[in-house]
């Protein structure tokens, strides 16, 4: 065999590892997009969970306390899979993780631009935010708003 055809054979093996590893992480960057793109749509029964449970809080009895199992195994099979609850309250405002639904006067102006509460919580899969918190976001008294 020639000196020709053995590098030839090395540069087409070296391209042939270098197709595998990108279909590798291609499949993996699909594999984590679908993961978050079925998380977020299993969301909103985690919230109606949780609204049910808080409703029930009023007048609790047993029926509460199977919602709650349900919830914390509902909760569990979703971490399983990577879901992790973001708090916001008593971070500086960011779009790019919350959403805000209302500005609200604070008396102290270190609070201006901080979350002062969540009415609803925020989701992420590793680095991916699927659902940014919907919060209220603290404007310091006499600051005029841009």
């Amino acid at each position: 065999m020639s000196t020709v055809d053995v590098e030839t054979l090395r540069t087409a093996l070296a391209e042939l590892e270098d197709a595998k590893l990108r279909v590798r992480r291609d499949a993996e960057r699909k594999l984590e997009l679908y993961k978050g793109q079925v998380l977020e749509k299993l969301l909103p029964v985690l919230d109606n969970l949780e609204r049910s449970i808080a409703a029930g809080e009023a007048a609790p009895g047993p029926w509460l306390d199977g919602v709650k199992l349900v919830h914390a195994q509902f909760l569990a099979a979703l971490t399983e899979f990577g879901l992790e609850r973001r708090s916001a309250v008593g971070d500086r405002f960011d779009p790019r993780l919350h959403d805000a639904v209302a500005v609200v006067p604070v008396p102290d102006p270190a609070l201006d631009g901080v979350v002062v509460s969540e009415t609803e919580p925020g989701y992420s899969v590793g680095d991916r935010v699927i659902r940014p918190a919907k919060v209220q976001v603290g404007r310091a008294a006499g600051r005029q708003y841009s």
